[in-house]
């Protein structure tokens, strides 16, 4: 883990107002569907993105730093025997 994002957690989990990352308003505490929170940050940002924008935006900076194939697929929860990885989110695609 970069240490940006260690130093990151470290003072969201000593300000923790939750016990989840993504904390939501909700009975459950946490974001259950995902799209009113990113529509309501697309509203307030006015910068238009989606999920898949952002997994792509991951799949391609896990790339840059050179992981494991093995790695990357297991953090995109993609099939071990499938090519979708590389022919998906591959840089440049």
């Amino acid at each position: 883990m970069p240490d940006f994002v260690y130093d990151l957690m470290e003072r969201r989990s000593r300000n923790k107002t939750s016990e989840f990352v993504f904390p939501a308003e909700s009975k459950t505490g946490y974001i259950y569907e995902p799209k009113k929170a990113v529509n309501r940050v697309v509203e307030l940002s006015r910068v238009p993105f989606t999920l898949h924008d952002l997994r792509r935006t991951f799949a391609t900076i896990a790339d840059s730093l050179d992981l494991p194939a093995y790695a990357l697929k297991r953090l995109l929860n993609h099939k071990m025997n499938s090519d979708v990885t590389a022919g998906v989110y591959h840089e440049g695609c």
